[in-house]
């Protein structure tokens, strides 16, 4: 898994956005905002409410989240709160 990492100058320590991995590029806009809900804490009940959706649609997002990234279901929360910057 690929790290996201912002780059600084030296010279006036502008910091440029980081580039977003393969990973993330390869989430739709919908899962990306899961992951970036989930990596704030919310809950799996408090983002179907944001979203207006079911709480099992959610559960169904993140298995197609770790199938598209090759993880297991439960590291998704891992997954998103590692790469936040990200989103």
């Amino acid at each position: 898994m690929r790290h996201m990492r912002a780059d600084v100058c030296p010279c006036c320590g502008s910091v440029s956005p980081p580039e977003q991995s393969a990973d993330v590029i390869a989430l739709t806009d919908r899962q990306r905002l899961i992951c970036a809900r989930l990596s704030i804490g919310q809950s799996d009940k408090q983002i179907a409410s944001v979203l207006d959706v079911s709480q099992r649609t959610i559960e169904a997002e993140k298995n197609r989240i770790a199938k598209r990234l090759g993880l297991q279901t439960s590291q998704v929360l891992i997954w998103a709160v590692e790469n936040r910057a990200a989103f």
